[in-house]
């Protein structure tokens, strides 16, 4: 803008020595000057466009943090009675096999999506009449997406067990299965680019009991953090059981530092952009309006009001020039006076002779 207010004052000034029209010569250029001045306008407009959205990223993070807290609200899981199939013996008749399906409804309080899953194979145990644990087959729970602030969501368990024919389950009233399994809870959440992610990884063990006498009549599965803790609920017993899928404390500490982080990262350079185009926008637009009202630059305004100055102060120089008489001139008609009065005098004194 300084280069382009000295260029302009160079124009002008051969216009500003012209007597009379100096101030004409100057709005002649008027229409250049608020074409050129677009420009300031538009960077103007460009760098405040920039502070709003900075602005709105701002809120939107911080519409996003409040949203996101609580980062992690535990899963809360309700049986339903377990169905157990026939059994069913091999090729040599000496192995026995059957499975079971046990499926929960599931709640999900979170804004977001948890997908559950389970890690590696599950174990599945027979605990017999001493109360020991007796590896039988494996389970499996297929993955299931639980969606934001939803209730209802089908979960299943799948076990799949054998044991020899010679055990005496077949004959016994009560058989009860024990499983350990490991849960994964989680979910991936990204805010422009930033992984923001809640999840849980639970190990447990589950059982239900069933009567092989009784056409394998089971009841409800029931979960613990351990063995010892698990209580086993009868197969009469007709209370469904709730399980929940919390996260302990350390890593609930952990996913909300790196959520604070990359939210409070994201406000905090908004914050300072916003501040900044701000900043420019308003400065460029003063410039451009002080461009605008005096029909000059910046540089330009203090060269012109000079040179316009300098032009009166010639033209008061000659108009007080013209004022003041010429010695010369007055020498010269005293001269021609006096031999005027020389001249009258000779011619007097002739005519008196």
């Amino acid at each position: 803008s300084s280069h382009f207010g000295s260029s302009q004052s160079l124009v002008l000034l051969p216009c500003l020595h012209t007597s009379g029209v100096s101030l004409h010569s100057q709005s002649s250029h008027k229409f250049l000057q608020m074409a050129r001045g677009f420009k300031g306008s538009s960077l103007s407009t460009l760098l405040l466009t920039f502070s709003f959205l900075s602005i709105l990223l701002f809120f939107y993070a911080l519409v996003t943090l409040i949203r996101l807290s609580p980062v992690y609200r535990p899963l809360e899981c309700t049986t339903h009675a377990t169905t157990v199939s026939p059994f069913t013996t091999d090729e040599t008749g000496q192995v026995v096999k059957a499975s079971s399906v046990s499926r929960s409804s599931c709640a999900n309080p979170n804004p977001y999506s948890m997908h559950m899953s389970q890690v590696g194979d599950g174990v599945v145990f027979i605990r017999d009449s001493h109360g020991r644990l007796r590896p039988a087959g494996r389970s499996m729970v297929p993955l299931v997406t639980l969606p934001a602030h939803s209730e209802g969501s089908e979960r299943s368990l799948e076990s799949y067990f054998e044991f020899p024919k010679d055990a005496g389950l077949l004959e016994s009233s009560v058989v009860q299965v024990v499983i350990e399994l490991r849960i994964h809870a989680h979910s991936e959440i990204y805010f422009l680019g930033k992984l923001v992610a809640a999840g849980e990884m639970q190990s447990m063990f589950c059982g239900f009991e069933f009567r092989p006498l009784e056409s394998n009549k089971a009841g409800h599965m029931a979960c613990a953090p351990s063995a010892q803790e698990l209580v086993v609920p009868t197969a009469d017993a007709n209370a469904p059981r709730t399980e929940v899928l919390r996260m302990n404390a350390a890593h609930y500490d952990s996913v909300a530092h790196r959520r604070n982080a990359s939210m409070g990262s994201i406000m905090a350079m908004s914050a300072t952009l916003s501040l900044i185009f701000l900043t420019c926008g308003l400065a460029s637009g003063d410039r451009h309006k002080r461009g605008i009202l005096t029909g000059l630059g910046p540089g330009g305004h203090d060269a012109a009001v000079a040179a316009i100055a300098k032009s009166r102060e010639a033209q008061e120089t000659k108009a007080s020039l013209a004022k003041v008489p010429d010695r010369d001139s007055g020498k010269k008609e005293e001269v021609d006076d006096a031999e005027k009065s020389e001249q009258r005098s000779t011619e007097g004194a002739t005519f008196s002779v």
